[in-house]
């Protein structure tokens, strides 16, 4: 794990920068392997040209996958797949910490994907709700094909939702909460170029502190009440 201020939160690294970039190599080629035979090129097109016919359509999901998706399109660029991006954007989280459970699309794609083939990128997949939802409305829209890749799976997490497949993913993991490379905790440590294991005592604390606080609001709020009352 690299020397710096967050070891304090991490009990142990999963992914390092160093194996990110080694398996997104292997990740990379076999995806290029895959969809060499959708004939993803125009070979009547001038240069660059033949890129535009029928790009392999990456959707990215914001936010946790947005670092992954870019090192994905890079390492697609290298073997030569023609991309086109677009992102997604969906909440399942009351709060920053605690999952709902329902799936709300923040942000849509901008352009049809009627026709072409698509590939998804999620962080990463524990009860399964968000990539059913996902799943489902990208298959709506009559998509050539529709593929999943995933940074992290989690496959010892109980699923809520049993019909998802997912065709590429980069690593496994068990139930530990993870942070970095995307991943965050209440919002922070997406910045990391490594995936960490937080520490269950960090988590422990900062959930103690959030509940402190949202007693301490209520009480401020409940006290602003009896001031106003007797003012009126």
């Amino acid at each position: 794990m690299s020397d710096n201020k967050y070891n304090t939160i991490a009990e142990a690294s999963l992914l390092s920068e160093t194996e990110i970039k080694q398996k997104m190599k292997i990740l990379a080629k076999q995806i290029a392997d895959d969809y060499r035979k959708e004939n993803l090129l125009d070979a009547d097109a001038p240069n660059a040209l033949s890129y535009l016919k029928n790009p392999l359509i990456l959707i990215c999901v914001l936010k946790g996958a947005f670092m992954f998706a870019a090192d994905l399109c890079r390492a697609l660029c290298d073997e030569k797949v023609p991309l086109k991006l677009e992102f997604l954007c969906v909440s399942s989280y009351k709060n920053d910490v605690k999952t709902s459970g329902e799936v709300q699309l923040l942000l849509d794609v901008r352009h049809t994907i009627e026709g072409k083939h698509v590939l998804l990128v999620e962080d990463l997949m524990d009860s399964a709700v968000t990539l059913h939802y996902l799943q489902k409305l990208l298959l709506n829209r009559r998509p050539a094909t529709l593929k999943t890749v995933i940074l992290l799976d989690k496959p010892k997490q109980k699923r809520l939702k049993q019909n998802v497949k997912v065709d590429y993913c980069l690593a496994k993991v068990g139930n530990a909460f993870v942070v970095g490379y995307g991943l965050d905790y209440a919002q922070g440590f997406r910045e990391l170029r490594e995936v960490i294991v937080i520490d269950p005592a960090v988590v422990t604390e900062h959930q103690y502190y959030l509940k402190q606080k949202a007693v301490e609001e209520e009480e401020e709020k409940k006290n602003k009440k009896v001031t106003r009352s007797h003012q009126s």
